[in-house]
């Protein structure tokens, strides 16, 4: 197989990840790791996920296949430093596409004490934070791998983020299985190097456990010289897959929007204005 995985601009920092850098914080507090405690009592690391507020309802953003052989109501959400009790999310209605090889959920949460207490230590991402994609310009995914989880006798102890920089490669090679979708998917190479929780370089473990995790971007606006999350940072997809040290795929949001298409209409527009503006 044949894949370009030279990553642009690799001798110094753009302004871009510099950007990323300072933008990192946010990124970690909009993103979750998701878990489900079996009968025995034991932790089940699931994925990652993004929180996403519109027009006063509150939703996870995730892979549909975490939600494999699991109860959607069942499923905790910790603080990024764990050591805590674990509290399930409770009432909530699941969202999919009409085609299930779509690897995309979105979960509302339908329980009030669950939305105040996730205020409490998370942050939501609204359609300010979405925009176009830019294929000439990195891409960022943030996620929750499960190899960097770390727990004492069973309990949870500390989560650890992942950022990781990634491109869109010039081609992908017409021998590749199962080619992305146009339009729908994207396809990305990602560097060996990743930022953690502290902002430190660390080697990129596997990526298990970052699915449901978010595609970020950042570009300045042409009429600003400062950075803002919500003029500048801009989320683009959520990973659903990936192959070690090559490169991941990501849902666009043109299938977050038929997701909300028929539920949510008012919704489904305001994605869609910010994800592919006139």
């Amino acid at each position: 197989m044949t894949i370009d995985t030279t990553p642009p601009n690799t001798t110094e920092k753009t302004s871009e990840q510099l950007a990323i850098s300072w933008a990192r914080t946010f990124i970690g507090e909009v993103t979750v790791p998701a878990f489900i405690v079996k009968n025995d009592g034991a932790l089940v690391h699931l994925g990652s996920g993004v929180l996403f507020e519109a027009r006063n309802q509150y939703f996870l953003i995730t892979a549909q296949h975490i939600l494999d052989g699991h109860t959607p109501s069942e499923i905790c959400l910790p603080r990024r430093s764990g050591k805590e009790r674990l509290r399930t999310i409770g009432t909530c209605l699941v969202l999919k596409p009409q085609n299930s090889k779509l690897d995309i959920a979105v979960i509302e949460f339908q329980r009030e004490e669950t939305i105040a207490l996730l205020k409490q230590h998370a942050r939501f991402v609204t359609p300010s934070n979405i925009g176009p994609i830019d294929i000439h310009a990195s891409a960022y995914l943030c996620g929750y791998p499960t190899s960097l989880m770390k727990m004492e006798g069973g309990v949870l102890t500390e989560t650890n983020m992942l950022l990781v920089r990634s491109w869109f490669p010039q081609t992908v090679s017409a021998e590749l299985k199962d080619p992305p979708i146009q339009g729908v998917e994207l396809f990305l190479n990602y560097s060996r190097i990743g930022l953690s929780d502290t902002g430190g370089e660390v080697n990129a473990p596997e990526l298990e456990g970052v699915s449901g995790g978010g595609v970020w971007q950042a570009a300045r606006s042409k009429n600003s010289s400062v950075w803002t999350i919500d003029s500048d940072l801009r989320l683009i997809g959520v990973q659903h897959s990936y192959k070690h040290d090559e490169f991941f795929r990501a849902m666009s949001w043109s299938i977050v929007y038929e997701c909300f298409a028929l539920y949510a209409p008012a919704i489904a527009q305001d994605i869609w204005n910010a994800a592919f503006p006139a």
